[in-house]
């Protein structure tokens, strides 16, 4: 189960690696997180779905995720990991044999 303060529709606001006209460039970027622990993520021209667990050696304080999906038509897959920092949610994405990039995310209203 994941915990309640993941779980919702996250704007994802800013990356260390694409400015905001690449992130929003086909629609908000966002990620979003189920209760049961899948979910997805877009920007850019990415679109992916993913798969939550919380980490085992700290179940409340970060998630960890797998992601696979496309981009542009390319087949993409990696992993991930976001925690809670006040009101917004850092995390990282790691593309497999590719980009890396941190970003911060708001709870969508």
């Amino acid at each position: 189960m994941i915990p309640k303060k993941f779980v919702g529709n996250w704007t994802i606001d800013e990356t260390s690696e694409w400015d905001a006209d690449f992130l929003h460039m086909v629609e908000t970027a966002k990620i979003e997180i189920h209760p049961d622990g899948m979910g997805r993520f877009r920007f850019g021209c990415v679109e992916t779905e993913i798969d939550c667990e919380p980490d085992a050696w700290s179940p409340q304080e970060i998630l960890h995720f797998s992601f696979e999906g496309g981009d542009e038509g390319t087949p993409v897959c990696g992993r991930g990991s976001v925690k809670l920092e006040g009101e917004h949610l850092l995390g990282n994405f790691a593309f497999h044999l590719g980009d890396r990039s941190a970003f911060k995310a708001s709870k969508r209203s």
